[in-house]
């Protein structure tokens, strides 16, 4: 009774975060229902204490199952998969289909042991599922630590499932009179329900957590790296060319007539045109570059391992492909240039603000040049892709 008041209380705890998880509603649905559904089979499980009670045991063993089938369909959710309902319902009916040959005496080990070895598989499977968005979505090191809770229930199920198949008699013994298998069994769920809940309390908070983290280093509009974040990645990419004797070069680029595209066609043109760019920027960079977004219509390019040379590569392939492929807006045409200054790190006794400043003459003398061009730092003269330049 009193495992089963406590998932009633988490029951009603995820249903009030079906409220607030906008994102995640469908989750914590599941995870009420895998509440609630435990706690009704720990209820069957009480009332049937009486030797001709395995009628009400087999319920209880069908609801424990659609318990944690729920509990995984949740997580599966949680994780950004779509599953369909046909295996899970198909699992049900097994358990079902046990359960009911189960109420005959003589097979209710063979129901004891098919629904725990089902629960071992579920609770391995979640847990499984857990370590590996913890580890390749949310970029956590201690993430198995999230899973260990379900390893941990999935090796309970897993040794109850083994009593059942070597010992059936004993088992049925435990079951149909009240010993202390079933007390320590009430024991044991009343601490790994709890924990359960917790580690998907924890899946939870740990998402929010990577979720702030990223949007405090990420631009709302563009999804690229904000000022602060290019800043911190230019800092160290200082600290590893210190340490290699390896260069690296960046691309300070700034969008052409701009405030033209905003009076004229809107501030949502814009925000489109700013998008675009942000988008054709990181098709046109190598993995090993960084992006950001470090002003209003201005952006910056980080390219490890590069010289100045490689740096009026990137910028004639960028300027390429907003020639070849113009913006467009609303259905129409709406293209736009940009112009690029280039700098490169020179080695001690460079600083990173040096290196921005003359990133940023080179793309104040591009701009006075006539735009649409890329200039580096020291260049006499301007750098012009082939094709006419466009007019916004």
């Amino acid at each position: 009774m009193l495992v089963a008041c406590q998932q009633a209380v988490l029951a009603a705890g995820w249903l009030v975060a079906v409220m607030v998880m906008r994102a995640d509603r469908r989750a914590a649905l599941h995870w009420a229902g895998y509440a609630a559904a435990t706690g009704l089979s720990l209820l069957v499980f009480v009332t049937s204490s009486r030797p001709d009670g395995e009628a009400v045991r087999a319920v209880g063993n069908v609801l424990a199952a659609l318990g944690v089938l729920l509990l995984y369909r949740g997580v599966r959710r949680f994780a950004g998969h779509n599953p369909g309902w046909s295996n899970y319902l198909a699992a049900l009916g097994v358990v079902t289909a046990v359960a009911w040959l189960g109420m005959r005496h003589e097979y209710v080990a063979l129901r004891v042991g098919v629904v725990a070895g089902l629960l071992c598989v579920l609770c391995w499977l979640t847990a499984w599922e857990i370590r590996l968005y913890a580890r390749d979505q949310l970029r956590l090191r201690w993430g198995a630590l999230l899973a260990l809770p379900l390893f941990l229930g999935s090796l309970v199920f897993a040794a109850r499932c083994l009593n059942a198949a070597w010992a059936p008699a004993q088992m049925v013994a435990e079951i149909t009179a009240n010993r202390s298998l079933n007390t320590g069994s009430a024991l044991m769920f009343l601490v790994t329900g709890l924990v359960f809940h917790l580690a998907l309390a924890a899946l939870v908070a740990s998402r929010l957590m990577a979720e702030l983290s990223r949007l405090s280093r990420h631009d709302g509009l563009t999804e690229l790296l904000n000022r602060r974040a290019m800043e911190e990645q230019l800092e160290q990419e200082a600290r590893r060319a210190a340490r290699t004797g390896n260069a690296f070069a960046i691309l300070m680029l700034d969008v052409d007539h701009f405030k033209a595209i905003n009076d004229t066609h809107g501030h949502a043109a814009g925000d489109s045109a700013l998008r675009y760019l942000a988008a054709l920027l990181r098709s046109q960079m190598r993995d090993v570059d960084f992006v950001g977004r470090v002003g209003g219509e201005e952006f910056l390019a980080l390219l490890p391992e590069s010289s100045v040379a490689q740096g009026m590569t990137a910028a004639q392939r960028i300027r390429d492909a907003l020639l070849q492929h113009p913006h467009e807006w609303q259905g129409k045409p709406l293209p736009f240039t940009v112009s690029t200054g280039i700098a490169a790190w020179q080695g001690h006794p460079d600083r990173i603000d040096l290196l921005m400043r003359r990133a940023d003459a080179a793309l104040y003398r591009a701009k006075s040049l006539g735009r649409d061009r890329f200039e580096t730092h020291g260049a006499a003269e301007a750098h012009l892709g082939p094709g006419p330049a466009l007019k916004v």
